[in-house]
């Protein structure tokens, strides 16, 4: 049987709300695409109260589309959020990718996966640990720099408990890794 298609979504070109915020939405805009991104993209928006006009190319081909964005109340009532209303499954989200010529909400695509969870198991969990040790090494290097006090008025400093707490996570990550490859170790001896 035919294994589908694994898209990644890091690899689509996307259109997020915090990049209207960034970018300076009072005028038209021409924004270009990453060298990193599957399809060469140029875009032109204007933003008004209905929505986001976008005027784009793609391989030399000009596209239109309108997407409406909704406004709403933060959830501390300071504000508002935006979303777009993606015009294929009318979901709000606030990111887009760029799929068959249309920004659309990334359910619509079959197959497709963030980086993370195309990885394997042991892959995952190595990544994992190599965080949490570079945490460790990184709150190890703050604690031998020249004016940190480990304790203050008697109690230990926030420092001195995170790099307490970040030892422990190493040393339980660790412990995780030695019982996994134990077990791959386990199942393919059986397998033999």
């Amino acid at each position: 049987m035919h294994k589908s298609d694994t898209f990644i979504v890091e690899q689509f070109p996307s259109l997020r709300t915090s990049d209207l915020k960034e970018w300076d939405t009072i005028s038209n805009i021409c924004v270009l695409g990453k060298n990193n991104s599957l399809l060469p993209y140029r875009v032109r928006y204007e933003l008004t109260k209905d929505g986001l006009f976008l005027d784009y190319y793609i391989h030399g081909i000009p596209k239109e589309q309108f997407i409406e964005i909704i406004f709403e109340t933060s959830n501390l009532g300071i504000g508002e959020t935006w979303y777009f209303l993606c015009p294929v499954t009318n979901k709000k989200c606030r990111k887009l990718v760029l799929s068959q010529g249309k920004f659309i909400h990334q359910s619509t695509i079959k197959g497709i996966h963030y980086i993370q969870q195309t990885e394997s198991t042991p892959k995952r969990k190595s990544m994992k640990w190599i965080r949490r040790y570079k945490k460790y090494q990184e709150l190890e290097k703050r604690q031998r720099q020249k004016y940190y006090k480990p304790t203050y008025g008697g109690n230990l400093s926030r420092l001195a408990i995170r790099a307490t707490q970040a030892l422990h996570r190493y040393a339980s990550a660790m412990q995780n890794e030695k019982e996994v490859w134990a077990w791959f170790h386990q199942k393919s001896d059986l397998q033999e």
